[in-house]
């Protein structure tokens, strides 16, 4: 969907998208917007018409789960092969192989001139460059599975993974606990105006409790839609 004043226009394969299945949209420095799909890589939309990605033969996979972008011309797609970076023409592909702890790249953050990228066995941090300068898997001591968001918070890294919140402070991690049983993947998470940290799940919405560490639950009323968090921004 498209907002324009205020209504939506809807784009589909009809209207030369090159997939109905769209997993995450990011703008580039030229201003054209990157459409990363489930199952047929990446489509460009120029502002007026969609069209192939020049380089999807470079992709490692062809789902792409998240997509970063920056103003210098750098853009990296979290495939279900791999991290993939292409700047000017210019590619590279990080895997388990060359440094990642896992081959399905799920989170992305950009960090001054670094990235990290999240999979599920743990995540990394990119120096832009195409070389893994840290890793945090089961082999450093990090527990985290299937990570599915990335924020810098106050200078720290919170990392939400299958079940778990961790916040990463001076190469140390505290695990958050989730007020919940069985719950599933951390989607994404926001601090807010206030300074308050807020998580959404698979199964709602969180309130970070500060003196006891934990995450409680946020209930809604019953005509709330859907109980599956993907998304939270801030619009204070």
């Amino acid at each position: 969907l498209m907002q324009a004043g205020r209504s939506f226009t809807s784009y589909s394969t009809k209207d030369g998208l090159h997939s109905d299945l769209a997993m995450d949209i990011c703008k580039t420095d030229t201003g054209s917007l990157v459409f990363g799909s489930y199952d047929s890589g990446l489509a460009v939309y120029n502002g007026t018409e969609f069209i192939e990605y020049a380089y999807n033969d470079k992709l490692p996979g062809s789902t792409v789960w998240v997509l970063e972008s920056d103003e210098q011309g750098n853009l990296w797609a979290g495939t279900s092969q791999g991290l993939y970076h292409e700047k000017r023409g210019e590619t590279y592909v990080l895997t388990h192989q060359n440094g990642l702890p896992g081959i399905r790249v799920t989170a992305l953050l950009k960090d001054g001139s670094a990235i990290w990228a999240g999979s599920e066995n743990g995540f990394a941090k990119d120096d832009k460059n195409g070389m893994v300068v840290e890793e945090q898997a089961d082999s450093t001591g990090f527990k985290g599975k299937c990570i599915r968001s990335l924020e810098k918070l106050n200078g720290d890294l919170w990392i939400g993974a299958e079940g778990s919140v961790y916040k990463y402070s001076k190469e140390q991690f505290t695990e958050i606990e989730i007020d919940s049983t069985g719950e599933k993947p951390v989607y994404c998470i926001k601090q807010d105006s206030y300074n308050k940290l807020w998580v959404g799940t698979s199964n709602g919405l969180y309130n970070l409790d500060p003196e006891n560490n934990r995450l409680s639950r946020v209930e809604f009323n019953s005509g709330f839609a859907s109980r599956n968090i993907n998304f939270l921004t801030n619009l204070a």
